[in-house]
């Protein structure tokens, strides 16, 4: 408005030039940035959309079509190491399992390698079927965010046998290739489902964070009270002379025009007095933040530190609230497996109790070979081909009396027993069972070693009877059973099952699978959950090892060399919010059908038949500091494992609210389960998390810990790692309703000497915020620690956002995984650490780091640093201003009034870009003390807590400073020239260069007058 207003003659007070170069320096440096971040985008958009791909089209031939010209509908190849042109359906694979593996490190930020699966029907096709003459029909739900669903079913119309038989297959997410995710290896064909901003890459795309720092609010409010101040003083300049006796004779004369001037002279002093409003500081504090980024990424200190959010260097100045993670975040999210807890029972890592692990199991393998009566392989599990199952020359099996066992290597069909079972993981193992089966009753009795397989006499066939007892852990898995033979004691046997079952279901409940090294090189396991490597690692290390894994089929090595293999028949992922996962899967050699589930105490408690012994155990473990994991178990029989899978099948298909069935029939199979073992593992601290907590603690940043662990742990872990002091007692807060919490919560000692530590569990946080919400926070905020366990993500996120709205203050969020991201982004700094769950946190955070340690740096220093430049810079560049346009106020007012420009407007140009550029440089680059000193006090990050460097307070002192100084440049020079030459050009002229260079020169010298600093405030 101040440049376009140059245009009228009646308001121009100076050059056009002069108003309108600010302000087109100002816009054309902010259109360059954005202009050169749009070309980086264009190219690198133009890369990947001119990608080409192989395309089949409908008459069989192929042809090369770039990604940008993908449709729906259109299938496309997709090589080894290429990336993902759109979302697509997976159909065929060059891997006869119809199995690849992704990378979605871009995706969800996890480094693991995701299992992706062919659509069946498709897969299943001959090799020389041609997928363009396929008539089929797929059904995709409408696009979403959740990268983690997928809604869909496959229909082929038709077959070789029947034309009017129609096949379904329900979809999920493991039947889709997302856009931008890597194939890692074979190659695919896959239908595209979804395209260009509708793929689930595009709709997770996050908007620009919308976080603004809190000194940019103050410049903001500023500079509003600035340009009040130009209008009042324009108001005043205007008034002045109408209030003398002249100025009311001329109203009374000629009213009307004497309105009209005063309304020109008003416009002409705001004109004049524009220099007060800031225009220049946006661009000074956005260089800044450069310099600030550059100096934080270039530290060798603080390696991996990286600024996604340069508009906020500054809130790490003055953080109040830590809320932090603990696993991965205080610790290393390294698993070391520590014991293992059978109820009568507890095995510890690193002493004798491990070598009973493995004598057990080598015990029971041996007893199994005679017991069981169907055949091990022996020898080497070839892993270069995921379709090849077992290459090995069977033993010879004994004969079973009624019938005959032929064993041969290769697909030979499956087999069906005549009580209706059908015995389909026997053909991948290669075993053709030939003769009838006997019924019950007719049965021959088994030798005097053996006992009988309870499915056999109808426990597991569609009778439904219990009759007899299993051969021993290898065949089948339930409950703690009597001996096997005469020859060994109960107790002994007894041990000796229950640790094979329990390590059993260790090495087959879990989503780890067995990698081969490039180059020929040892197997290592893969998986996203560092419990879970531990834990398959350690079943490893005591012989019973996973050997591999398709899809369908698990393969596991007993300690005597031997293989035994699983069908796989569903698998329940791990999910944040089911805190849970399991397998069913049913032995190849036996039939036998089991279910098993891991996951924490709080929710397998509710599912487990019997657990007199849990919770007490449960809490020895944690006590420890161990994370625990309790792993269960159950025996399907054929009939029930029939009606789970029809009502699963019926549930897939549904085509709205797939996920609540799916789930509703899962939770039917989760009922009634049997306690097999506790598992604990410890997460060791990351290292100097101790001496980067005391330094917060002592600089007055008050530390949350919001963790989903069980309370014993995380008390541990808390004193372990400093964040409560050794003698701090905890305060514990466990209600079950509103009253509760509301006396509990009253009861908390608040200002004792040695306040204790406040600790809740989720639910009982959740009952407190809800009904105690404004005591709750006064609580809280009281307490000098706070330990939130069992939160959930939204919990978290929650609990950042009641802070920012009771305290007012600046948090800061920690955390390395998934689960962290919404504290991330509800809290004013989010801060990531780049772990071993992934990116996601990191890729979500404002900024990111390797370790917790190096939060001290980037906090007491870094922020210290940031917040002390751009404070003092904005109030200097706010100061400058103000002079020159004081100066042109006591100008106008010793001239009567009259909006006469003091300066060339070249000068005034000049001043406000080339005289004054140097302080502003120099402020950058600023350091109020040493680096040693600020990590050595960190009690001197207490005052950047207040926020007084750049206040109301300063800013009425820095604007008192500008009247005081324009004031006597302005006086001093009339002074110092007589009055009658004054009005002489030569005279006027060395008197407004005079004057000019005094407030150049004033405005720099400022900067190191220590009368002037903020610091002194």
């Amino acid at each position: 408005l101040v440049a376009l207003s140059q245009i009228f003659p009646p308001l121009q007070v100076g050059l056009l030039f002069t108003y309108i170069a600010p302000l087109v320096f100002v816009l054309a440096v902010t259109m360059t940035k954005e202009a050169y971040d749009d070309l980086q985008r264009y190219r690198m958009d133009r890369e990947i959309n001119l990608q080409e791909y192989v395309q089949l089209l409908p008459d069989g031939r192929t042809e090369m079509r770039r990604a940008q010209d993908l449709r729906v509908g259109h299938i496309v190849r997709v090589q080894t190491n290429q990336r993902v042109p759109a979302d697509l359906v997976l159909l065929r694979t060059t891997e006869p399992s119809g199995m690849v593996f992704l990378r979605t490190d871009q995706l969800d930020g996890e480094t693991d390698w995701k299992v992706r699966l062919a659509v069946g029907v498709a897969q299943r096709l001959p090799p020389e079927t041609n997928l363009s003459s396929l008539n089929a029909t797929l059904y995709a739900a409408a696009p979403t965010k959740d990268i983690y669903d997928f809604v869909g079913v496959f229909t082929m119309h038709g077959d070789t046998h029947d034309p009017n038989c129609n096949t379904q297959e329900a979809l999920g997410v493991e039947n889709t290739l997302w856009a931008n995710t890597v194939l890692a290896s074979g190659s695919a064909w896959g239908v595209v489902v979804y395209t260009g901003t509708e793929t689930r890459s595009r709709m997770n795309v996050a908007k620009p964070s919308s976080k603004v720092a809190t000194l940019d609010l103050q410049v903001n409010f500023l500079a509003k009270l600035l340009f009040l101040l130009v209008a009042l003083t324009a108001v005043v300049m205007v008034a002045m002379p109408l209030l003398s006796t002249w100025g009311r004779n001329r109203i009374q004369q000629n009213g009307t025009q004497q309105a009209l001037q005063a309304l020109l002279d008003l416009c002409c002093f705001m004109l004049l007095f524009s220099q007060i409003i800031p225009i220049s500081l946006r661009v000074a504090l956005d260089m800044a933040k450069l310099v600030y980024k550059i100096q934080m990424t270039s530290d060798p200190r603080v390696p991996g530190l990286r600024v996604r959010s340069s508009t906020l260097p500054e809130e790490l100045g003055g953080i109040n609230y830590l809320l932090t993670d603990k696993t991965g975040t205080l610790t290393q999210n390294e698993m070391i497996f520590r014991k293992l807890h059978l109820g009568f029972l507890c095995l510890s890592d690193g002493d004798d109790s491990m070598r009973e692990v493995r004598s057990a199991l080598l015990q029971c393998g041996e007893a199994s070979s005679v017991a069981c009566g169907f055949p091990y392989y022996t020898g080497r599990t070839a892993l270069s081909d995921s379709s090849t199952i077992l290459s090995a020359t069977p033993t010879a099996p004994p004969a079973f009396p009624g019938h005959e066992l032929n064993a041969q290597v290769g697909m030979v069909g499956s087999a069906r027993f005549s009580a209706g079972f059908d015995w389909s993981g026997v053909a991948e193992l290669g075993v053709n069972v030939a003769g009838p089966i006997p019924r019950v009753g007719s049965v021959t009795p088994f030798p005097a070693a053996v006992v009988r397989p309870r499915w056999l006499l109808g426990g597991g066939g569609p009778d439904g009877g219990l009759v007899g007892d299993v051969a021993d852990g290898l065949c089948t898995h339930g409950p703690l059973r009597g001996s096997i033979g005469s020859s060994a004691s109960a107790p002994n046997k007894r041990t000796e099952h229950a640790i094979r079952e329990a390590m059993l279901a260790i090495t087959l409940c879990h989503n780890v699978s067995p990698v081969e090294s490039e180059g020929g090189g040892p197997h290592f396991f893969q998986g996203a959950s560092p419990d879970e490597l531990a834990l398959v690692q350690f079943a490893a290390t005591c012989g019973l090892q996973l050997s591999s894994r398709t899809p369908n089929t698990m393969v596991v090595r007993e300690p005597n060399n031997r293989l035994r293999v699983y069908d796989v028949l569903h698998e329940m992922p791990f999910s944040s919010e089911l805190r849970r996962m399991g397998v069913l899967l049913r032995n190849a050699h036996t039939g036998q059908i089991t279910f098993y589930m891991k996951g924490a105490d709080s929710v397998m408690a509710e599912r487990i038949e019997r657990s007199d012994w849990l919770e007490e155990e449960v809490g020895n473990l944690a006590r420890e500091g161990l994370r625990t994991l309790v792993v269960a178990c159950k025996h399907l029989t054929v009939s029930q494992y029939e009606q789970f899978h029809d009502a699963l099948d019926a549930a897939k298909l549904t085509k709205l609210r797939r996920a609540e069935a799916v789930q509703s029939v899962l939770e039917q199979l989760q009922e009634d389960m049997q306690l097999l073992c506790i598992t604990a593992v410890e997460d060791k601290l990351q290292p100097n998390v101790r001496t980067t907590l005391e330094m917060l603690r002592d600089a007055n940043v008050r530390t949350w810990m919001l963790t989903g662990d069980k309370m014993e742990t995380a008390k541990i872990v808390a004193q372990n790692a400093s964040l409560v002091a050794r003698y701090q007692p905890f305060y514990s807060v466990n209600v079950h309703s509103a009253s509760e919490a509301r006396q509990q919560l009253n009861g908390y000692p608040q200002g004792s000497i040695n306040s204790p530590c406040l600790i809740l569990d989720g639910e009982s946080l959740q009952l407190c915020v809800a009904h105690q919400q404004r005591l709750f926070m006064e609580v809280a905020c009281a307490a000098p620690t706070v330990i939130c366990c069992r939160c959930t993500p939204t919990l978290k996120a929650d609990m950042v956002r009641l802070i920012r709205e009771h305290t007012k203050a600046c948090t800061a969020a920690i955390g390395d995984g998934g689960n962290d991201v919404g504290m991330i982004h509800a809290a004013h700094v989010g801060i990531g650490v780049e772990g071993r769950e992934g990116r996601q946190a990191a890729l979500a955070a404002d900024f990111s780091i390797r370790q917790f340690s190096h939060l001290s740096r980037l906090v007491l220093w870094h922020g210290r640093n940031c917040y002390l430049r751009s404070a003092t810079l904005s109030q200097f560049v706010i100061h400058r201003g103000l002079i020159i346009s004081f100066v042109q106020a006591v100008f106008s007012a010793l001239f009567y009034f009259r909006p006469i420009p003091l300066y060339n407007g070249l000068l005034v140009l000049g001043y406000a870009t080339i005289f004054t550029t140097g302080p502003v440089f120099s402020l950058v680059l600023d350091e109020d003390i040493s680096e040693i000193n600020a990590l050595k006090f960190p009690q001197l990050y207490r005052e950047l807590q207040k926020r007084r460097y750049l206040s109301m307070k300063t800013f009425l002192m820095w604007t008192w400073k500008a009247i005081y100084q324009s004031g006597v440049i302005m006086l001093g020079g009339v002074l110092l020239f007589e009055q009658v030459r004054i009005l002489r050009n030569k005279y006027t002229s060395r008197m407004v260069s005079n004057q000019f260079d005094c407030c150049a020169f004033g405005s720099a010298l400022s900067m190191w007058s220590r009368s002037l600093s903020p610091r002194s405030y």
